[in-house]
């Protein structure tokens, strides 16, 4: 009503939904005053009047409008009074769903069930947003600009130099699904990209549920020192001095990380639930499951494929409302499995929920993993065979599809560029 620029006034009615007052006279009378914007394109007092409903107190209200007037320092400060406003209702909404999750878990039956949905309630009613949730494009073309010119890159290096420069890397926020068979090294392939985007600076969960924290840690340890730490635990090995001491240099270097291992069963929604809890102490982080048809099941999700999709859907939730890189360890299905094929996007087990929810999809693949070491072949150019591992980009929302060699050193745990001799040993 203040303004002198009209136009203003129209961007702050669509800003702000009368039904967001608390009071229910401010609410009306913000209402009035969308009607006499839409109605003639500005507001005074003659044309408020005419645009209270009959039966309101038009002097009771025109008192309210000027005493409002007269605690608004300017119309200047709009969008932080507006933001108040869409604030606090959020808030409300919040509190509501909160005192209707707790009446239904004190009621609950199924305690699954009823904490996946009381979880979906809180959560909308947390992200309510304007009506009109757009992005204009020029504001969006100006946010572009602006991360230019920070230079700020929506893709985080995987430490993999062939794969950075092929692929740039994998997205700051986006669900990527991993395919393999087992043996393959997609679990070391992805603790090799964990360690490095930890070091970067980012909290990194993985939730495991294939090996458990020891195994985990080994595999890291191996990656830092170059040491067969797995050989060491299977026969119970005592490193010597000079393998002690770069044991304890590595966990120095882990300890100035924020590197977590959660491998006690949680089902999608609690992986859900254990992400928003590390996104309150910070910013968002990286979050790998291994595998995800392992995930228990929930609720009515317990059969093996609703049970992908609907986990599937979770992960995305994570990269999408928390702002999370999510890297999903995926199966292969027996078939493909079977006949030991490069894998297509189709051989994931539970492949269409997997294909439609990713943002990103790479298959690991090692050619000669079957290969059986016998007369008709070298023992070392055997062992250059193993290391062998076609790592392919069958999906991707950021970059180009395609393939790399990279050779996995199964002793170091271990992802790398190959030398020459393991390249000429692989063609």
């Amino acid at each position: 009503m203040l303004t002198t620029d009209k136009d203003t006034l129209g961007i702050v009615w669509s800003e702000v939904d009368h039904e967001r007052f608390h009071e229910p006279r401010h609410s009306r009378l913000w209402d009035a005053i969308g009607i006499c914007w839409v109605e003639h394109g500005s507001v005074d007092m003659a044309l408020l009047k005419s645009a209270l409903r009959p039966g309101e107190d038009a002097d009771a209200m025109l008192s309210l409008a000027a005493k409002c007037a007269e605690s608004v320092p300017t119309w200047r400060t709009w969008n932080s009074y507006a933001k108040i406003v869409n604030e606090k209702w959020r808030l409300r909404r919040l509190m509501r769903a909160c005192q209707s999750a707790a009446w239904q878990l004190s009621k609950a039956g199924d305690g699954d069930d009823t904490i996946t949905r009381v979880m979906d309630e809180i959560g909308k009613a947390g992200r309510a947003e304007a009506r009109d949730d757009s992005i204009q494009l020029a504001a969006a073309e100006r946010g572009l600009m602006d991360m230019l010119e920070r230079r700020e890159a929506q893709c985080v290096p995987t430490g993999l130099d062939l794969f950075d420069r092929e692929f740039v890397g994998l997205p700051k926020t986006g669900l990527v699904s991993i395919f393999g068979y087992p043996a393959s090294g997609k679990t070391t392939l992805t603790l090799n990209v964990s360690e490095q985007l930890a070091a970067r600076g980012l909290p990194v969960r993985v939730f495991s549920y294939e090996q458990n924290a020891t195994r985990i840690a080994a595999t890291m340890l191996s990656l830092s020192t170059g040491l067969s730490v797995h050989s060491w635990i299977n026969q119970g090995r005592q490193p010597d001095e000079i393998e002690s001491a770069a044991l304890t240099k590595a966990i120095q270097q882990h300890a100035t990380m924020d590197f977590g291992v959660v491998d006690r069963s949680l089902d999608a929604p609690g992986i859900f639930r254990e992400c928003q809890a590390v996104g309150l102490k910070g910013r968002p982080g990286v979050a790998v499951v291994d595998y995800i048809q392992n995930l228990p099941g929930w609720g009515v999700f317990q059969e093996l494929t609703p049970r992908i999709t609907e986990s599937m859907r979770w992960m995305q939730r994570i990269a999408r409302d928390l702002g999370w890189l999510v890297i999903s360890v995926s199966q292969l299905d027996k078939q493909a499995s079977k006949e030991n094929r490069r894998p297509s996007l189709a051989d994931g087990l539970g492949s269409s929920a997997i294909e439609q929810y990713s943002d990103m999809i790479v298959s690991v693949y090692r050619p000669h993993q079957r290969e059986v070491l016998d007369d008709s072949l070298e023992a070392m150019r055997w062992t250059h065979r193993q290391r062998r591992c076609e790592v392919s980009v069958l999906k991707n929302k950021y970059g180009p599809n395609g393939s790399i060699d990279l050779s996995f050193d199964m002793k170091k745990m271990k992802f790398r560029a190959p030398n020459q001799d393991e390249r000429g040993s692989w063609e």
